[in-house]
């Protein structure tokens, strides 16, 4: 569970993330109820599962909307037919699962 904010530009609503020493990552919801609006401008707590971030290549290219950012690594975790690697967004450590063969290192930036 990350803190996170509701913004609104001309596209519609989107959550902001906020990140240490970083430009912020923000994630257009298309078709977001209504009644989201009325949290404009207001700190909520946004959920997010391992799956929903991975490596380019492991994204459901079916998906609606794929958001990527650079994202620094702190811990990468082999797990077999997965690997899991630590990253931080809005102050929090998340989990990201990324592809097996995905090639990525401790303290570097990759897009997920």
């Amino acid at each position: 569970l990350i803190p996170a904010k509701i913004d609104a530009n001309g596209s519609g609503l989107s959550v902001v993330l906020d990140r240490e020493a970083r430009q912020p990552i923000v994630l257009p919801m298309p078709g977001a109820p209504a009644g989201l609006s009325a949290f404009k401008d207001k700190q909520v707590i946004f959920g997010v599962r391992p799956e929903a971030l991975t490596d380019p290549e492991g994204a459901e290219r079916n998906g609606s909307e794929i958001a990527t950012a650079d994202c620094h690594i702190e811990v990468v975790e082999p797990a077999g037919s997965d690997t899991f690697a630590v990253t931080n967004l809005g102050g929090k450590g998340v989990v990201a699962r990324l592809r097996a063969d995905a090639r990525i290192q401790p303290g570097t930036s990759t897009p997920l």
